[in-house]
């Protein structure tokens, strides 16, 4: 799966063939990646010095992953109750933190997500961090409508590109690459 590190993962397929040290997958919840109308999914891949030149491969595993799951009859279970089980531990064991940064998380998810008619009232506290229903039907759809090569966006950060911080850009680094991986996997 995307984002675990175990025997079939993304991740192992990816070292085993030297392309990437690790892959994680998760919905951003920062300031920008999160609203009322969307979220950013991404799927984050640590290429090898190797893998910055393979990058297509990299990208095609991750499309075909998710085609893999697309085309499941049922997708696996065992994926949301392993997440779900980690959410509790992480919920019911939570460091402490100082009151004013609780309230300051808090009142940021609050406005705008966390409507009445989206969270109950009782699940304020928690809804953020806990599962509830697993809904196939929702995953299903977000994997045929919105996880598509031709919807997806990918960054390549390294300096081998001729771009050493943030704040200092190349001019001749700007390159939109090959549409490789997005043209052959359109139908993944």
């Amino acid at each position: 799966p995307l984002g675990h590190e175990g025997r079939g993962s993304v991740s192992a397929r990816l070292r085993r063939e030297g392309i990437a040290t690790h892959v994680t997958a998760t919905a951003e919840d920062g300031e920008s990646s999160v609203a009322t109308t969307h979220a950013l999914f991404a799927v984050t891949v640590a290429l090898t010095e190797q893998g910055t030149e393979r990058w297509t491969e990299a990208a095609g595993a991750v499309y075909e992953y998710i085609g893999m799951l697309r085309k499941a009859e049922q997708l696996p279970a065992y994926i949301y109750e392993e997440l779900e089980t980690m959410a509790n531990m992480s919920y019911r064991y939570v460091e402490e933190y100082a009151v004013s940064d609780f309230v300051t998380d808090f009142v940021d998810e609050l406005v705008p997500r966390w409507t009445a008619d989206i969270v109950p009232q009782e699940r304020l506290l928690d809804a953020s961090s806990l599962y509830f229903d697993r809904r196939p039907d929702l995953i299903r759809e977000i994997l045929d409508k919105y996880l598509t090569p031709q919807n997806s966006r990918i960054d390549i950060l390294s300096s081998s590109f001729g771009r050493t911080s943030d704040y200092e850009v190349d001019p001749h680094g700007d390159d939109d690459g090959p549409a490789g991986p997005i043209s052959y996997h359109r139908n993944v």
